[in-house]
C-alpha cells in the first residue's frame, strides 16, 4: 500500500514535486531516503519509517499533510484528482481521504484475508 500511495501522490506527470516531498517528509519527521525516481524516494523513506515504528501512523500523517486542502486552494480539481486516486488504494484496508483531507475509517473493499489485516495493523502514538 505505501509504494502505491508513494505512487499516486508523486506521480510524475502531476504529482508533488521532488522539493515538495522533501518538505512533507521533513515536517512528518521521515527521514529522506534514496530512490531512483521521485515516487520511489517517499516509498522508501515511508516503508524505513514503518519498519522502524512497526506502525503505520508516518504514512497517515503525510496523506494528512500531502492533502492539506490549504495546498489545493487554486487547484481544487487536483486535491479532488488526487483524493480519488489515493482512496482507490486506501479501500483495500478500510481507509479513505475525506473532503477535509484527513485520513479516516471508511469501508473494505478486498478479500477476508486483507479485512483480517487491517485489525492486525500495529499502532503507535506520534514519533
Amino acid at each position: 500500500m505505501v509504494t502505491a500511495v508513494a505512487d499516486v501522490l508523486a506521480a510524475t506527470d502531476d504529482g508533488l514535486s521532488s522539493r515538495e516531498i522533501g518538505h512533507l517528509l521533513a515536517r512528518t519527521g521521515v527521514a529522506d531516503a534514496e530512490g531512483s525516481n521521485k515516487r520511489e524516494r517517499p516509498a522508501r523513506a515511508l516503508l524505513m519509517r514503518q519498519d522502524r515504528d512497526q506502525a503505520s501512523n508516518c504514512v497517515i500523517r503525510f496523506i494528512s499533510e500531502a492533502m492539506a486542502p490549504v495546498l489545493y486552494t487554486q487547484q481544487p480539481e487536483v486535491f479532488s484528482r488526487r483524493r480519488d486516486d489515493l482512496n482507490e488504494v486506501l479501500v483495500h484496508v478500510g481507509l479513505q481521504v475525506n473532503e477535509e483531507g484527513k485520513v479516516a475509517r471508511g469501508s473494505v473493499a478486498g478479500t477476508p484475508a486483507t479485512v483480517r489485516g487491517v485489525s492486525a495493523l500495529p499502532c503507535s502514538g506520534p514519533a
